[in-house]
């Protein structure tokens, strides 16, 4: 009967199998494309959004003028912060109105004066705390005053071709993610998480980009 209990054996590990494929196959579901992320294919290329063989990449899509993305901000810092340097994070300034292109042109300067990670902040309490809606040159030049820049280093960054083309670049890219709301995390490039019925709270969100920084492919 040796070739009974070698037959069942066999059985058992096949079962055992399976029920090992059900549970990797349950884990991987946990989270659905088009329930609480969307895949999007064809992103336009620019280079902050794009992953590594080395390093995935997490981009938040956010707006100066959103008391959403002003309550997140710290919530995704210290999330960042947890990860050290194993992943690239970047954030990209939404841009669908003309007062978020104001403020995305004042992130953008920020950013070209190498004080984009000094003065986040301070542009998010100007807004949201301060009341300064920053929404013209001269109350962003007056800010940016009071924050040392010189008002001649200002009006160079400020009407600079080089910040007109960024503009330009990720509007058109803005354009082709169709984010419905921020704050938005883009995870590598391609899968899409914002705040929805099934992903309801900043904590979700921050779930699901830990999923898809896991994710194979």
């Amino acid at each position: 009967m040796s070739w009974l209990r070698s037959l069942q054996y066999r059985v058992l590990a096949l079962i055992l199998a399976l029920s090992a494929c059900s549970l990797a196959s349950a884990q991987v579901e946990k989270y659905l494309n088009g329930t609480h992320y969307r895949l999007v294919p064809g992103v336009p290329a620019v280079p902050q959004w794009q992953g590594s063989a080395d390093k995935p990449n997490v981009t938040e899509i956010f707006w100066y003028g959103c008391p959403h993305c002003f309550e997140f901000d710290a919530v995704l810092a210290a999330w960042v912060a947890s990860h050290g340097d194993t992943i690239n994070f970047s954030r990209s300034p939404m841009i669908w109105t003309p007062i978020s292109r104001q403020h995305a042109r004042i992130y953008f300067v920020a950013q070209s004066l190498g004080l984009g990670s000094q003065l986040h902040k301070p542009i998010f309490d100007a807004i949201q705390l301060q009341h300064n809606n920053l929404v013209n040159e001269g109350a962003a030049q007056l800010f940016f005053a009071g924050n040392g820049v010189a008002a001649d280093r200002f009006a160079v960054a400020w009407h600079s071709t080089a910040i007109d083309e960024t503009m330009r670049t990720y509007e058109d890219a803005m354009k082709a993610l169709h984010v419905p709301s921020v704050p938005a995390l883009l995870v590598n490039g391609k899968y899409l998480v914002y705040v929805r019925e099934t992903v309801p709270t900043h904590a979700a969100m921050l779930e699901v980009a830990e999923f898809l920084l896991h994710k194979p492919g």
